[in-house]
């Protein structure tokens, strides 16, 4: 699965722990390259856009908390294949030193509304030390 991941994906991690025993929760890490001062909502929606044949847009958060960087967040659900749970997406863009950082955590729509508030707060303790390249 980690190589059929894009190329920006720098890191990605899946959680030990499975609630829905169906569903796996995991997390990528996306390096997005130099800031080209597009809003960064532009640009979450654009990722959505790239994305329509996996996921549907369900809402929009306009600002994250992040003690120093810029950071929005849109909420997605995977489009439902009819073998799996749904699964929910709260993928965060990060504008860090001049460049742009993505972050994308996935679990069963069921277990969203418990796992936010851990997904948040791994946004909020992120750091970019450097560019993967």
């Amino acid at each position: 699965m980690l190589e059929s991941q894009g190329e920006g994906v720098v890191m990605w991690a899946i959680d030990s722990y499975q609630g829905n025993p169906e569903s796996i929760t995991d997390i990528a890490f996306i390096y997005g390259g130099s800031d080209t001062g597009e809003p960064l909502m532009d640009i979450a929606t654009s990722f959505v856009g790239l994305a329509s044949a996996d996921y549907i847009f369900v809402e929009q958060q306009s600002s994250v908390r992040h003690p120093a960087y810029e950071a929005v967040m849109v909420m997605l659900e995977a489009k439902d294949s009819g073998e799996a749970p749904t699964q929910t997406a709260a993928f965060y863009v990060l504008r860090a030193h001049n460049e742009l950082w993505g972050i994308l955590c996935e679990t069963a729509k069921d277990e969203m509304n418990k796992r936010l508030p851990i997904f948040n707060r791994i946004v909020e303790t992120f750091r970019a030390l450097q560019s993967p390249s």
